[in-house]
């Protein structure tokens, strides 16, 4: 073998390895990032079981109870009576009630509005019984308040296809002809 012909070889067999350990970077390159993927999917479940552990606990707190009950009384007493007489019976005990509840679903509902959990995670979190609850008992004593956006609302009640609660569009009509009443 001439001097050509080694030179040759050298270079092919230098080509070889170096073929070789590109493919052994590509490897291992595609491995790390497979890793760093798994790793991001196991941060990311912590996370949501995180969010969802706190959104429960909240959930189940006696501030949470006692409030729930004060709204469900009232409106057991109140519902049936006129937009106008509804307003007026509105108590600031009640107003308290209503806003710890109100945040307590506002908070779900940035959570999702802004893609931290999905729908799946949301209809583990809130159950069609909660949902009626906030509809039926919060909405209308909500919308008597000045920053009234039933866009929370109407999201998250769209989850069970749980329509506005008659309540609610009477109370609104009767703001719409008296704004003077909102509270």
């Amino acid at each position: 073998m001439n001097t050509t012909e080694t030179l040759t070889l050298v270079i092919a067999i230098a080509a070889g390895i170096s073929v070789l350990l590109t493919l052994g970077i590509a490897i291992a390159t595609f491995n790390s990032a497979r890793a760093a993927r798994y790793a991001a999917e196991r941060t990311n479940k912590t996370i949501h079981g995180q969010i969802i552990i706190e959104l429960l606990k909240e959930y189940s707190s006696s501030s949470m109870y006692d409030a729930a009950k004060v709204v469900r009384d009232w409106m057991d007493k109140n519902r049936k009576k006129s937009a106008g007489d509804f307003i007026m019976a509105i108590t600031k005990e009640l107003h308290f009630a209503r806003r710890i509840i109100a945040h307590y679903f506002n908070k779900i509902y940035i959570i999702y509005k802004n893609d931290l959990i999905d729908e799946i995670i949301l209809r583990d979190i809130l159950t069609p019984i909660e949902i009626k609850f906030y509809r039926e008992c919060v909405q209308p004593i909500d919308a008597t308040i000045r920053e009234y956006d039933p866009s929370n609302f109407d999201a998250l009640c769209k989850l069970y296809y749980i329509p506005r609660d008659p309540k609610t569009e009477e109370v609104l009509q009767f703001l719409d002809k008296h704004p003077e009443k909102l509270v």
